[in-house]
């Protein structure tokens, strides 16, 4: 009895145009032909395909569903606690020119319009944004955690 899993990691609304390129998706099966197979079609959906046994698997989506229903739960209790304002804490680097554009964009987002303001430290913000060399080297540190503690590998 071949079984195989499919599992896309993403919570889907219709609202939201999602890029499946870029959502991760996990595959396990007790047959490996079957495996092969279930592989050549995900990595032809996405770029982020990985292998996973069923504990990795329950982990993974025990992690993703409370992430999820966490940030639910806080617009919850914005709504019930705050009179239906959301409170948002700025944690990270302060800057007096560039915060104003941060608690815009928070904004913006949540009322799902845009303005014309724009933010001109952004061009020297994205400079200081992980590059494709930062991003290689943690994709490769994090496959050599996974290969010490002999977790399943990144496909």
């Amino acid at each position: 009895n071949i079984k195989g899993v499919f599992y896309p990691i993403q919570t889907f609304d219709i609202n939201i145009n999602n890029d499946f390129k870029n959502i991760p998706i996990c595959i396990e099966s007790n047959n490996k032909e079957f495996e092969k197979q279930i592989m050549t079609i995900a990595k032809d959906i996405s770029k982020n395909v990985l292998l996973l046994n069923s504990d990795e698997r329950k982990y993974l989506h025990l992690s993703a569903v409370i992430s999820c229903n966490f940030s639910n739960l806080l617009y919850q209790f914005a709504e019930e606690i705050c009179n239906k304002k959301l409170v948002v804490v700025h944690e990270g680097g302060y800057s007096e020119t560039h915060v104003p554009f941060c608690v815009q964009s928070v904004v913006e987002t949540l009322a799902d319009v845009r303005s014309d303001a724009i933010d001109p430290s952004l061009e020297m913000m994205k400079l200081f944004q992980p590059n494709h060399r930062a991003i290689k080297f943690q994709e490769e540190l994090l496959l050599e955690i996974k290969s010490m503690h002999k977790l399943t590998k990144n496909t």
